[in-house]
């Protein structure tokens, strides 16, 4: 028992000399921070201190109001980035988008696909003899009446007429992958829709709110990207900080271990 209370006592004084070694060890490490990462350090007081002087409802209204900025942004990153891999202009991606969501497609699978379909339809139009042929099969034009490359999604609501008229087969899920790859075939449900049908669901989404304009989605891509890069600093001060107090964190460990082991 009273060997139990020996080893209790020297673990509460361990402790409370790890404490102070960490003090020392933060105040030594938060010495050595760059000029930026004590501003940072600074500017994370002040918003802990705004945190507590909005307290209550305030403090739910404003983490509401940046949460809804936050889903903004990263929902024009997300935008921006599938609508440039596929080579359509940004309104015309959420457009489509929301039509392939009704349809139960995520926008990830219509990005996949429509990789692949600008890829045929550029080589096309750079001489690929095979699918200029596919084109010509299908009767549809991959160029304007002034010589110009269509858009893609263009050339997608004219294939999405002809499955609207073509029964459901294996004729047509060989198309699908042919034009779309490997994710063709999930794209048939959103095909099927029609010319018509597709034009309803942007219309639909328009009326929504849900497509954003270019200038839009650009500021909330760069905000979306502000966030992230303030996430990599801030865990890069953490990291610094923490490896300036292994050392001390370590050797208090080993000490009470020691106890243990005694």
């Amino acid at each position: 028992m009273a060997n139990n209370t020996l080893k209790l006592a020297f673990i509460l004084s361990a402790t409370d000399k790890m404490s102070r070694i960490v003090d020392e060890a933060v105040k030594q490490s938060t010495d050595k921070l760059s000029a930026f990462e004590r501003t940072t350090s600074k500017i994370g007081r002040s918003m802990m201190n705004a945190g507590t002087v909005m307290a209550g409802a305030g403090a739910a209204v404003g983490a509401s109001i940046f949460a809804v900025g936050k889903a903004s942004a990263d929902y024009a990153g997300d935008m921006f980035d599938m609508a440039r891999s596929t080579g359509m202009g940004v309104e015309s991606f959420q457009k489509i988008a929301y039509a392939a969501k009704m349809s139960g497609i995520e926008a990830e699978k219509v990005t996949t696909s429509f990789i692949k379909f600008d890829k045929m339809i550029v080589d096309a139009a750079g001489g690929n003899k095979a699918y200029m042929q596919t084109f010509k099969d299908l009767g549809i034009q991959i160029k304007d009446s002034a010589g110009n490359l269509r858009q893609p999604n263009a050339i997608f609501e004219d294939v999405a007429e002809i499955f609207h008229n073509t029964e459901d087969g294996a004729a047509k899920t060989a198309l699908a992958v042919e034009l779309f790859g490997k994710s063709g075939a999930a794209l048939i449900p959103m095909l099927n829709d029609g010319k018509s049908g597709l034009q309803a669901f942007y219309a639909e989404a328009k009326r929504m709110g849900l497509v954003l304009s270019a200038e839009a989605i650009g500021k909330g891509d760069a905000f979306s990207d502000q966030l992230e890069q303030i996430g990599q600093q801030v865990k890069g001060v953490k990291l610094q900080l923490g490896t300036a107090l292994i050392p001390a964190l370590s050797a208090a460990a080993e000490k009470i271990a020691a106890n243990f082991d005694a």
